[in-house]
């Protein structure tokens, strides 16, 4: 299995996210089907398969960077997954991904997939400003110089936070199928819902039913 990076125009079939240590994470990594978080003491990061999102305003235009759907339910799902009166996990991605191509079957659970992105993303981190033919300035790398953001334990950052208890992995992967992915509005009120309710108790009730 061959992958590797790739750049606009081409359409990746991946995109991986480094996780600053200024997060608290599970302990143990989450696999789903379409997107997986990765819980590794020298970098944690999560990948999702890539899906174009589909704006139907034709004057729409962000310079921002969207997280991916599966992303976005990964995310509101292991913040659901917390009990607040045992366990605490603060997700602290970095503000941009990374696109990746691969010659084979994707498979979160190919230990060998997971570790070549691992490798990429650590030398990615790694790797020197650019200077590209034609352009006066570098093109600088946005890791080590982003502000206020440290850099995963593999980079020289400081460890990260793993929480052994208080994550229901199970009730995780049950929030995570609830998601319907194409109604943009619930799958932001779950994030939400996510980040501001501290129990949880209701909609750990609704799902459970």
């Amino acid at each position: 299995m061959d992958i590797q990076f790739t750049e606009h125009p081409e359409t990746p079939d991946l995109i991986a996210r480094a996780l600053s240590p200024l997060g608290s994470y599970p302990a143990k990594s989450i696999l789903m089907t379409e997107s997986a978080f990765i819980a590794d003491t020298d970098i944690c990061f999560t990948v999702t398969t890539y899906e174009k999102l589909e704006v139907k305003d034709e004057n729409f235009y962000s310079e921002m960077e969207w997280a991916q759907l599966d992303e976005i339910r990964l995310f509101a799902s292991m913040l659901l997954a917390v009990d607040r009166e045992q366990g605490f996990t603060r997700i602290y991605p970095f503000p941009f991904t990374e696109r990746i191509s691969v010659s084979g079957k994707i498979d979160f659970k190919n230990k060998s997939l997971v570790k070549k992105i691992k490798g990429l993303l650590i030398n990615k981190i790694d790797a020197s400003d650019r200077q590209i033919p034609g352009y006066p300035a570098p093109q600088r790398n946005l890791y080590r110089n982003a502000n206020g953001i440290s850099l995963p334990p593999s980079n020289g950052g400081p460890n990260y936070d793993f929480r052994k208890v208080g994550i229901d992995y199970g009730l995780q992967s049950k929030v995570y199928a609830s998601v319907n992915k194409d109604d943009l509005l619930e799958v932001y009120a779950f994030l939400l819902t996510g980040c501001v309710n501290p129990k949880h108790k209701e909609k750990q009730k609704s799902i459970d039913t």
